[in-house]
């Protein structure tokens, strides 16, 4: 199955006249074989966590594109609390545009080149809206803000400079996310991302669930009081976990002599190794972990 995998994707490669970017390719996957056998997995196993060959050659093919001229930075913020169901759209043609089938009276609209705004303008109206926001190939974000209260959120790959989300009672999809810095803040709601690339992230749930298949980071914080947390693939990075009673997953990649983990009762497994759980930690640490979960 690995060798099979490994000629549909030097096919791929050839047809997208990427020769140059062969090895570059070839070792990212090996790579990701080799970090999947090390924690026991099967072929099948490995390669089900994989992008589709011609997938995986498709994103380097975009890296390739040469950005427009016209590409420039935009600040992004977004209160959603009137909203049921709100995404985060890529179009073909330049420019954001908003759209939405209800009566948006009640909402708040500044779209320009350097910030764009939504956020309820009568917050006594209790009637909720569908939108989306549609984002041209020439937009990349400078400072993304993201309130979701109640509202179900789809977004398309993008990148920020820094992306800040608080939710409660959401559930947030995402597709790839760059961003120097990530903070994500959940009470109730799952969150799943297909691809994060981040210098630093930061995760605080009071609850709800997290699932992400590949991390490329430097750093990263996780702090749960419950809800389950799920890596697939992680680069190396320097990891801080803190649970009280929430679980940890993180199945490929990460340097153990980098993670730093404490649990009252709740899991944290890292490629395979279950953490010691810490049953008892000082009240005034605990009051700590409380407090930084706070919105």
């Amino acid at each position: 199955m690995k060798q099979e995998y490994l000629d549909r994707l030097r096919k791929a490669i050839l047809e997208s006249c990427l020769e140059e970017k062969q090895n570059e390719i070839e070792e990212l996957v090996l790579r990701r074989f080799q970090l999947g056998e090390e924690a026991q997995m099967t072929e099948e196993e490995i390669i089900d966590m994989l992008p589709k060959p011609e997938e995986l050659v498709a994103s380097f093919k975009e890296e390739e594109k040469p950005k427009s001229k016209n590409m420039h930075s935009t600040d992004l913020i977004l209160d959603l609390q009137l909203f049921w169901d709100f995404e985060l759209v890529r179009m073909e043609e330049n420019g954001i545009r908003f759209l939405s089938e209800d009566d948006c009276t009640s909402l708040r609209i500044d779209i320009d080149e350097d910030k764009v705004l939504i956020e309820p303008n009568d917050r006594s109206k209790k009637k909720r809206l569908d939108g989306k926001l549609y984002i041209g190939p020439e937009v990349v974000f400078n400072e993304v803000k993201m309130n979701c209260y109640a509202c179900d959120v789809v977004c398309c790959s993008f990148e920020a400079k820094r992306l800040d989300v608080n939710a409660a009672s959401a559930d947030l999809l995402f597709d790839t996310v760059q961003a120097d810095e990530f903070l994500l803040k959940t009470a109730s709601g799952d969150t799943k991302m297909k691809r994060l690339v981040c210098r630093k992230w930061c995760y605080r749930s009071v609850s709800g669930d997290l699932s992400i298949d590949e991390i490329d980071s430097e750093e990263a914080e996780v702090s749960l009081v419950s809800g389950d947390v799920r890596i697939k693939t992680t680069t190396p990075a320097f990891y801080t976990i803190q649970t009280v009673s929430g679980d940890v997953f993180i199945y490929n990649g990460i340097d153990l002599n980098k993670v730093k983990a404490t649990s009252v009762s709740g899991d944290i497994k890292i490629g395979g190794k279950k953490m010691g759980n810490i049953q008892t930690l000082a009240a005034a640490q605990l009051e700590k972990l409380k407090s930084k979960l706070k919105f």
